[in-house]
């Protein structure tokens, strides 16, 4: 292979796009429509701000998946033994990379807080940083726990156009908190479903990898509680996510508003559905990959329902 090709394929860059079209859906789709269509406040970003954000965010991202190739050399060589780990990195190569990803990430997002008006929003890149270490090194080890934690990290992604919507959100102005109610809740509805269907994925993927984290010592929930324990909480998990999303598709048919349910009904309880069968029946390791790009497309084309979703409905 290539070895820019391989270097350029441990920074993940399908994933990353998915980060950098999940910016811009929460910013075009959610964020805009309420601030400037709805409310008629105006944004607290030119196009050039969020950019950046954008850059400094997608930068953390690619540091944490660098850091995570890292620490699992060992074992991604019994789960992926025809990949290239570090793509030809050294490990002092990558501990470069990864310090200097962070270290501009951080400048640009110091740089973007200022300019919004609140320079303590770069602490939430910082502690991102530390989040995605520490979930590298000890807490993917732990059941559950390190699931929990890149869940959360990940769907993190869908607050952050709005965390730096500032004053516009953090202001005592009656509009503007009015405004800001309906945009928690608008990132809310979406924060719940990356964070159930990442969580779903990363129980799916532990279920892949049972083989090679086994043989490295790493306790995730099928080492440590068993393969049917995991099949059981990645289906549950499902199950949240659905009836989650029920209960947003409900208030969105009492407003008369039938686009959003008929999409997320047909691409994505349905497919959701599939996909716990799926669990139920899986035994190797090709199964729950299968299953596992299942629940990427299944998040995928949850992202893609923005358009469709009506951000004043859930807050009335």
């Amino acid at each position: 292979m290539n070895p820019y090709l391989a270097l350029l394929r441990v920074f993940r860059p399908l994933n990353i796009l998915f980060v950098l079209l999940t910016m811009l859906m929460v910013r075009h789709f959610l964020v805009l429509p309420i601030i400037e269509q709805d409310f008629r406040i105006g944004s607290s970003m030119y196009e050039w701000q969020f950019a950046l954000l954008c850059v400094a965010v997608l930068l953390i991202a690619a540091a944490g998946y660098l850091i995570n190739n890292y620490f699992d050399v060992g074992i991604d060589r019994i789960n992926k033994p025809n990949s290239s780990q570090l793509g030809g990195l050294t490990l002092k190569q990558a501990e470069r990379w990864y310090v200097t990803l962070n270290l501009v990430a951080i400048f640009i997002g110091l740089f973007v807080a200022y300019q919004v008006g609140n320079y303590r929003l770069v602490y939430i890149f910082i502690t991102v940083t530390g989040l995605l270490y520490l979930y590298s090194k000890v807490l993917k080890k732990i059941p559950l726990l390190g699931n929990v934690l890149v869940a959360l990290v990940t769907a993190m992604v869908v607050s952050m156009p709005i965390f730096f919507e500032e004053p516009s959100i953090f202001s005592s102005d009656p509009l503007y908190l009015t405004a800001g109610k309906y945009l928690w809740w608008s990132a809310g509805v979406y924060f719940v479903f990356a964070f159930f269907g990442n969580l779903a994925r990363e129980v799916v993927k532990d279920l892949e990898d049972m083989r090679g984290d086994e043989l490295g010592g790493r306790f995730t929930i099928p080492v440590a509680w068993g393969e049917k324990s995991a099949k059981f909480i990645a289906i549950f998990i499902l199950l949240l996510l659905v009836r989650a999303l029920l209960f947003v598709q409900q208030k969105h048919i009492i407003a008369g508003s039938f686009d959003f349910p008929i999409y997320t009904g047909i691409l994505i309880d349905l497919p959701a559905v599939v996909a716990m069968i799926m669990i139920y029946r899986a035994n190797t390791t090709k199964d729950y990959h299968r299953i596992s790009q299942l629940l990427k497309a299944i998040i995928l084309l949850g992202i893609l329902s923005m358009p469709l979703y009506d951000g004043l409905v859930i807050g009335q």
